[in-house]
């Protein structure tokens, strides 16, 4: 049981001395940094930047329909339109 406790802390022990060799050697230290100064730069421009102005409502739009033209008919000689046909 003791040995179990031991090598368990040996493990525990190498494996944050490794993750620790590739944060530094990846620069995940430095990239965290910089990522939070970059953050409170943000933060101090959006906060002196005044909010935009509320727009008003736009008017209603009054929505009409264009005059249809006369639409040809085919199948025949003579050319029909809406206009000429007769009932």
């Amino acid at each position: 049981m003791k040995s179990v406790v031991i090598l368990l802390l040996i493990f525990v022990v190498v494996f944050l001395i490794v993750r620790q060799f590739w944060l530094w050697y990846w620069k995940v230290n430095a990239i965290t940094d910089k990522l939070d100064a970059i953050e409170k730069h943000l933060a101090k421009m959006s906060a002196a930047v005044p909010a935009p102005p509320t727009p008003k409502p736009a008017a209603p739009v009054k929505k009409t329909l264009p005059p249809t033209a006369p639409v040809p008919v085919t199948g025949s000689k003579e050319t029909t339109t809406a206009s000429n046909i007769k009932s």
